[in-house]
């Protein structure tokens, strides 16, 4: 159009014809001469027009006038015959029929081309809903996947919905077909969306019931990695997966040491073993110190209790193995079961923490180092790997060290070392002067059945803490293991070396006054070497010919098992590792200062019972062997008006000797 009227400028004939635009661009190098010979020739042109019209005019005037009569008359002929506005010039009678057969037409076939119409609607819609059935179908079989539990199918088709969503969305407005294609196109999207709203109504309920299986953490962790990955998946919302199933976790395994630690505290208490604990406990009830109870009870204990001791330590001298112990005793012993409890209780939370701190360390790398990410969209590049998330891995870190710290103190609770209130061992109760008071919360048995089960029990934590630092976690939960261990020997050592004291000092009722001669009947490491010289030497004779009743072999054998199980417990320890950084085997695990304060107090704590245990089993050494001579003292003072020594069976008819003063005294 634009370029027509640039064209109608230059052309004479043209209405739009502009002299200056023609005279400016067709004659722009044109002469002034030549312009004023065209203007002339153009004048003579157009006078020669003007007259030949004034002559065609003139020649042909009376057909002129004929023509505009006729014009005339038929005009009038026209409006006579009503071809006027108020008739439609004639044509409304055609138009009234017009009508009337467009109007039949319309009630004849219209409802023939609506249902034709609404046919190809359906017939569209239909052929719409076959292709993306599975789609429209959706919602309803995320509902049924849910409820059957079948989770990783419910991903899967959201997934496979999510991706045909996109390419509908994407793909099908730039289909061929024109405005009808892209109107389609629209519609069908529109669609989409609208299922796809009913869709994130079901994830709703799919997204809750992952979480539900997820807060179950008595699952696997293959398991529970799997719905962490389907709640990646399908978009888990503000709540972060791994996070969630890290608290609950950890959670649960809080309470799972809890439980098994008050279930077996109880069949400790019904067992009998600790009836000074349950005092303790009625005390702390009304207000008064526990310690002091047990102090007083320990000051007054009966004779009839020291007598049950020694007799249960006689028995204990009689087996091969402690395994026998229950049929031997027939049950008599109360302390033995108590004992059994204690260490079937320590086990118990052994196994707890080792069957899933693994899997809990594992889940807490893979959240520190940010493993589980949402899947990136189609299309998008490789994701770069981020730095270290410090508040991840403190969070971890912490988590990790409620765990082993409240493990620890669970095991000094059932060893006696810990208060059933107390979260850190107090040095003054188990100083010398607290230390009976403190060692009412075991219960009371003789020396030698003590010292088996607390063998046991630490052979039983370190292996444990072995299990633990295996799965090389982190350097914080490890030095919580080394304290354990330190405080755990520590404790157990000066409890059991209290124990024996308290037995060397009632050794007196052990004598039977039955005369043997030689040492054959001692145990091996105490024969002296002149016991392996022949039999024709003089002082094999003579050392044959000793005379010598069954308190010193039984007070030998005793020493050499208790100083036995005082080595057990002193050498069992961990390998060098991030806990004990190397440290010598008879020392405290030493600590860098690098550690808060907590750690850093109770390395001190520990480190000051390890010293304190060394030199009570030093002094016991001694003080065991001196009460004992102050016994025989005792005895020999006390039988010079007692009836005689008889032989090998003569001891029958002879009483034993009572003491006069307390062995304490003594000391």
């Amino acid at each position: 159009m634009g370029d027509m009227a640039y064209r109608a400028q230059f052309s004479v004939s043209s209405k739009g014809f502009s002299p200056a635009a023609f005279m400016r661009t067709v004659h722009n190098d044109t002469s002034y001469g030549d312009l004023v010979q065209g203007a002339r020739l153009l004048r003579e042109s157009v006078s020669q027009g003007t007259e030949a019209l004034k002559i065609l005019v003139h020649n042909n005037f009376d057909r002129f006038v004929d023509a505009r009569s006729k014009i005339d008359l038929l005009y009038d002929e026209m409006k006579k015959r009503s071809l006027n506005d108020q008739a439609e010039y004639g044509t409304r009678a055609f138009n009234q029929s017009l009508q009337s057969t467009t109007r039949k037409a319309n009630e004849i076939y219209s409802p023939i081309i609506d249902r034709r119409a609404r046919a190809e609607k359906i017939r569209s819609t239909l052929s719409v809903i076959e292709r993306y059935k599975f789609y429209f179908s959706l919602p309803s079989s995320l509902i049924e996947y849910t409820s059957k539990g079948r989770f990783d199918v419910a991903v899967r088709e959201y997934k496979k919905g999510l991706l045909l969503l996109q390419a509908v969305t994407d793909s099908e407005p730039d289909a061929p077909g024109g405005a009808d294609a892209d109107t389609q196109a629209t519609a069908l999207s529109t669609i989409f969306q609208c299922v796809w709203r009913e869709v994130q109504e079901s994830v709703v309920e799919l997204r809750s019931a992952l979480f539900r299986r997820l807060g179950q953490a008595s699952r696997s962790y293959g398991e529970q990695e799997n719905i962490i990955r389907h709640l990646l998946e399908i978009d888990p919302g503000d709540k972060d997966p791994v996070a969630f199933h890290l608290e609950h976790q950890h959670m649960w395994i809080v309470e799972k040491l809890e439980e098994d630690y008050k279930e077996h505290r109880l069949r400790v208490l019904h067992a009998g073993g600790h009836q000074s604990l349950a005092q303790g406990d009625r005390l702390r009830a009304a207000g008064r110190p526990a310690s002091s109870g047990a102090a007083a009870a320990s000051e007054t204990e009966p004779a009839a209790e020291t007598e049950r001791r020694a007799g249960e330590l006689t028995r204990a001298l009689g087996v091969e193995s402690f395994d026998d112990f229950p049929a031997f005793a027939h049950g008599r012993d109360a302390e033995f079961h108590a004992w059994k409890q204690i260490h079937a209780a320590v086990r118990a939370l052994s196994q707890t923490l080792v069957r899933r701190l693994p899997d809990f360390w594992k889940l807490c790398q893979a959240y520190m180092e940010e493993l589980y990410q949402k899947p990136a969209p189609p299309g998008a590049g490789r994701r770069r790997r981020r730095g270290v998330n410090l508040e991840r891995v403190s969070k971890c870190h912490s988590l990790l060290e409620g765990i082993i710290e409240r493990y620890s103190q669970y095991v000094l609770r059932l060893v006696g070392i810990l208060g059933e209130s107390d979260t850190v061992v107090s040095l003054e109760s188990m100083g010398p002067g607290s230390l009976r008071a403190t060692l009412q919360r075991l219960p009371q048995t003789h020396a030698l059945l003590t010292g088996h089960f607390m063998t046991a029990i630490a052979e039983l934590v370190v292996n444990t803490a072995g299990d633990i630092e295996a799965i090389d976690m982190a350097q914080e939960p490890a030095i919580i293991l080394a304290n354990l261990i330190s405080q755990l020997k520590a404790g157990l050592m000066l409890f059991l070396c209290e124990m024996w004291e308290r037995d060397a000092r009632a050794m007196a009722l052990h004598e039977t006054w039955c005369l043997h001669h030689g040492t054959g009947h001692w145990p091996p490491i105490h024969v002296p070497d002149r016991e392996r010289l022949d039999a024709d030497d003089a002082p094999a004779a003579v050392a044959g010919s000793i005379a010598n009743t069954e308190l010193l072999p039984l007070f030998l054998r005793t020493a050499q098992t208790i100083v036995g199980q005082l080595g057990a417990i002193h050498e069992v320890s961990l390998q060098p590792g991030k806990s004990t950084r190397a440290a010598p085997q008879d020392q405290a695990p030493h600590f860098d200062a690098s550690f808060d304060e907590g750690q850093r107090r109770q390395s001190e704590r520990s480190r000051m019972m390890h010293d304190m245990a060394m030199e009570r089993v030093k002094r016991t050494f001694f003080g065991t062997m001196f009460s004992f001579l102050d016994t025989l003292h005792a005895l020999a003072f006390g039988a010079q008006s007692g009836p005689g020594l008889g032989g090998d069976d003569g001891g029958s008819g002879a009483t034993a000797p009572t003491l006069g003063r307390s062995t304490s005294a003594v000391r």
